[in-house]
């Protein structure tokens, strides 16, 4: 009996012997255990719990969830869209079984665009069905408030207006769309919806895209692309943005361009900001899928000529989102001539990401967006790289925290677990914390970790050096355990 009680308690030391006191910081009351052996983390697919819509026999949307096999984070929202179009449940065709196909999902600062294909042609109202539970779909899965839905190449549309982007719906999708048709009947001149327009970044790369309230005329598709150019022009909302084309400008109907005296003219009216310049004409072929702007040199400002064509992807997808059967966008700009399809602007589609970078005192730290290419986006290793590359011009006051001799080549591998996001760097990492101060060392750890638990349903971080756990850093740094975010750090 002796030597049980001495085995008991010399494996007791043993373990607290193997552990260390966490900090204020480190509280994981709210999470679930962590193994605590040491482990080698491999690139596996991991778990993403998709949720998606559906109708039952009454025509009610419900939601059934699906447990998918991720292997790149950035493949996610096209994985989710599979497996909806992929269902056996009805989407809102009014049948089961699989009757749709993926064109593609693209999701832009706060919008989530879905591009669908049916098997058979689809009512107007089996697509404003089928347009709901995709959009709460897309609502439910990805961090955006709006979502834009195309069916067969063409925005969802009720008595031939365009929808606009969808916001969540949680029931009475019958009455929802009757309310539409009652909105859009066929005498109205304006129709009121909100669409998505696309705006450039700071530096003229990308187009990011912006929810703005229309009054889209109910004329032909080149007035209502007119109607699209005036809207841009006006300008975005966001101080950060600039609209792709100039602000005051006149557009000429097709009869113009050919030498009648039809004029569709949609210059600005303010008395400050009088037209001299010889206007734009739109045309519009429905043999070529195409809407051609002809003379376009008096729709863009100058300077912007070498950023030309991301402006022209921007009215692209203003466009696309809006007008039915447009997939080629073909501009005349003094001798040349530029195309611009879905595959090449999607080159120049941007996203917002949202990291954490400490101030110079390293007294607090600071959110800053940084606009990156959409296929990117979601690539949770994006966000490491941008901490990285440390503030850009604009970020006044912020101090870089990495050394400039890390690279993405020493984050060995990024895995998202439940709650949780694993990182796992190169001894590299565990011998830089070690060499500088530890208030250095906080901010360093926790630009990481408030960077990811500020996304949606990232609680911790739990940090690994060569695929194991490491222990005390310093006197008031644990990485044991996975690391809550630090609110009062932030700013």
């Amino acid at each position: 009996m002796r030597h049980t009680w001495i085995l008991v308690l010399t494996a007791v030391l043993l373990l607290l012997s193997s552990c260390t006191t966490l900090t204020e910081n480190n509280t994981i009351s709210d999470l679930s255990p962590v193994d605590m052996t040491p482990v080698t983390i491999e690139q596996e697919r991991q778990l993403f719990s998709a949720s998606l819509y559906y109708y039952n026999e009454n025509k009610q949307l419900l939601f059934t969830t699906q447990e998918l096999e991720v292997e790149a984070w950035g493949n996610m929202p096209g994985l989710v869209f599979q497996a909806f179009v992929d269902s056996p449940l009805d989407p809102g065709v009014g049948k089961y079984g699989p009757e749709l196909r993926l064109a593609g999902v693209a999701i832009s600062a706060n919008v989530a665009t879905v591009s669908l294909t049916s098997v058979s042609e689809l009512s107007e109202k089996q697509s404003f069905f089928v347009a709901v539970a995709a959009a709460n779909t897309a609502l439910n899965n990805f961090s955006v408030q709006y979502a834009n839905i195309v069916i067969n190449g063409d925005p969802v549309s009720v008595n031939g207006v365009p929808c606009g982007v969808f916001e969540k719906k949680d029931a009475g999708v019958q009455e929802i769309y009757d309310a539409y048709k009652e909105e859009y009947v066929a005498d109205k001149n304006t129709y009121a919806l909100d669409a998505p327009l696309y705006f450039l970044d700071t530096d003229g790369q990308y187009a990011l895209c912006e929810v703005h309230s229309l009054a889209l005329g109910a004329g032909s598709v080149e007035q209502r692309a007119a109607d699209i150019l005036q809207q841009l022009s006006i300008g975005p909302e966001d101080v950060s943005l600039h609209s792709p084309v100039r602000r005051f400008f006149s557009v000429l109907s097709a009869a113009d361009a050919a030498g009648t005296e039809d004029t569709a003219d949609v210059t600005e009216t303010e008395e400050t900001a009088p037209v001299e310049e010889e206007g734009i004409s739109v045309q519009y072929s429905e043999d070529r899928h195409t809407l051609s702007l002809r003379h376009a040199e008096a729709l863009f400002s100058a300077g912007l000529e070498d950023d030309l064509e991301a402006c022209l992807a921007c009215i692209y997808y203003s466009m696309t989102a809006l007008l039915p059967d447009i997939s080629m966008l073909e501009c005349t700009y003094g001798e040349t001539t530029y195309y611009m399809d879905a595959a090449q602007a999607r080159t120049y589609l941007g996203n917002r990401i949202t990291i954490y970078l400490p101030d110079k005192d390293l007294s607090k730290l600071e959110a800053v967006s940084r606009v990156v290419r959409e296929n990117i986006s979601l690539d949770w290793t994006t966000y490491i790289e941008e901490i990285m590359r440390g503030p850009i011009e604009s970020d006044t006051g912020l101090v870089s925290i990495f050394s400039k001799a890390f690279s993405s080549e020493d984050l060995l591998s990024l895995e998202v677990t439940e709650s949780y996001v694993t990182v796992n760097f190169s001894s590299k990492f565990r011998i830089y914390l070690e060499s500088i101060p530890s208030k250095r060392q906080n901010m360093l750890v926790y630009s990481i970790v408030n960077t990811f638990c500020n996304i949606d349903a990232v609680q911790a971080v739990q940090f690994l050096i060569e695929g194991e756990h490491v222990g005390k850093v310093s006197e008031t740094l644990n990485l044991f355990a996975p690391l809550l975010p630090n609110i009062g750090l932030a700013a």
